[in-house]
């Protein structure tokens, strides 16, 4: 294999395959109740790959088990909290939901998928407490570099956030995942490959990469519809993917590399579910070109907070305590996990420097 898989780290890791478990506690996004903007990012439709949070968080879990049990033979479990925004709600609201991992032994590791806007250091001292008993993944929706693009896919946030919450968690024993999502309206194939060539360099253990799908129900498909415009193709998607390998280093762990939307949902691309010919495709680049990853990187790396400073002194004390705008927590019925200090800092893998 010429790059690390998710599954070939959690074999590595856990001796077995580990199967996600994504479920939806209720929670909302900052740009979509009018917290910093409203309606939502332009390509989210969120129904489409998520149970629906009227079902009971107790349920969707044993649901999702048992569809990994019978379909993959799984039998150990990263329980995903995937839908929205899943750090937006006070600190002890957090912890009555992340306590659901608590509910079946065979689950071995946590993932929250959330925006750099609402992180704080109690968010992190809370996912800490996690990191005794789990292995913690924090997923962050970087999507892109460009500060206009973000402007325009309606994020309301920056990426000199997202770069110093990344460096201020390099020290922890929370993993960092960071989400890319490429052929966003706008951009160019060079812009692409400046945001490849600039998250190569953060100090992460995890990168998800997405092709853009536009899908039925988001502002993007209303204007796709409208007005048609010229998407990225399979080929310029799989140059970029191979790129991306070729500058990570080679412990980053690739936990997606294709997106997927059910085929009733997308507008476009026609390729975009490709799974399948996107990665023999890749594999075939990467092996005509002798890539591997971590390939076009050499010396000894430079990424260290040093240049992260500047940045975190201007992180914002993000708190809801004036009000919840997620979930409350009622009608959860798990076992709270008593309190739990962090576990000594991690010694970080020594990184590489981009050539």
């Amino acid at each position: 294999m010429r790059y690390r898989t998710l599954n070939q780290y959690f074999r590595e890791r856990f001796g077995e395959r580990v199967q996600r478990i994504s479920v939806d506690a209720g929670f909302n996004c900052p740009n979509r109740d009018g917290r910093v903007a409203y309606g939502g990012c332009t390509f989210c439709n969120n129904d489409t790959f998520n149970f629906s949070p009227k079902i009971p968080l107790r349920d969707q879990i044993r649901q999702g088990i048992e569809r990994a049990e019978r379909r993959y033979g799984a039998r150990k479990f990263m329980l995903y909290f995937q839908a929205y925004t899943n750090t937006y709600a006070p600190v002890p609201v957090l912890k009555r939901i992340y306590d659901h991992v608590f509910l079946d032994d065979r689950i071995v590791a946590l993932a929250i998928g959330t925006r750099a806007d609402c992180l704080s250091e109690d968010v992190v001292d809370l996912l800490l407490t996690y990191t005794k008993t789990h292995e913690v993944w924090l997923e962050l929706g970087v999507q892109t570099v460009h500060d206009e693009t973000l402007v325009r896919i309606n994020r309301a946030e920056t990426v000199d956030l997202y770069e110093a919450w990344v460096r201020r968690l390099a020290d922890t024993p929370l993993k960092v995942c960071i989400h890319l999502l490429m052929g966003l309206p706008g951009e160019t194939f060079e812009m692409m490959q400046t945001t490849v060539q600039t998250v190569a360099d953060w100090p992460v253990e995890g990168v998800k990469c997405h092709n853009l799908h536009i899908v039925r129900g988001t502002v993007l498909g209303v204007q796709y519809l409208r007005k048609p415009w010229p998407l990225m193709d399979m080929d310029t998607y799989v140059e970029l993917l191979a790129e991306l390998i070729a500058c990570l280093p080679p412990d980053v762990v690739l936990h997606r590399l294709v997106a997927e939307s059910p085929p009733q949902d997308l507008i476009a691309p026609p390729w975009a579910n490709d799974k399948a010919e996107v990665l023999r495709r890749l594999d075939a680049l990467l092996e005509r070109r002798g890539w591997f990853q971590g390939c076009l990187r050499r010396g000894v790396d430079n990424r260290s907070q040093e240049s992260g400073k500047g940045a975190m002194n201007a992180l914002p004390r993000f708190s809801l305590e004036s009000g919840p705008h997620g979930p409350t927590g009622d009608n959860i019925d798990v076992p709270i996990c008593g309190s739990a200090s962090p576990r000594p800092v991690n010694q970080r893998r020594k990184f590489w420097k981009f050539r």
